[in-house]
């Protein structure tokens, strides 16, 4: 008889197919998402997809639960919406310096960028439109 050691030694991932050390069925690379070429399938859609969540980004997107700046999903309690728009608050920058955002302190451009308050003047000011 085999002792536990030796049998989670001969443990085969169920999603790659590779030889692991650990609990469970699924090895930590895969089960982590961090395998490249691993897929799962989008809670909601059914459609497969690398990275991070349950939903693919298409469904997350139109969900309005993903942050429109950097794809990943905002949280209710850690986002700010603009203009029907989903954002981290980090995530929401100015166009030109980067600088952080606020919901009264930004200015959009007829291009659909946002820019502080100082460098839409400027924007503007150079192309004679202000």
């Amino acid at each position: 008889q085999q002792s536990p050691l030796a049998k989670m030694a001969e443990k085969v991932c169920d999603k790659c197919n590779e030889p692991y050390k650990g609990f469970g069925t699924t090895c930590a690379p895969c089960r982590k998402g961090k395998k490249s070429g691993t897929t799962k399938a989008c809670d909601k859609c059914g459609h497969f997809f690398t990275g991070f969540g349950s939903t693919c980004h298409e469904c997350c997107a139109a969900s309005g639960d993903c942050c429109v700046a950097c794809g990943k999903v905002a949280y209710a309690m850690e986002r700010i919406q603009i203009e029907g728009l989903t954002f981290h608050p980090s995530c929401f920058k100015c166009f030109h310096c980067g600088g952080k955002l606020s919901v009264g302190k930004f200015s959009k451009s007829q291009d659909d960028k946002f820019y502080c308050k100082v460098h839409y003047e400027q924007l503007f000011k150079l192309r004679g439109r202000y």
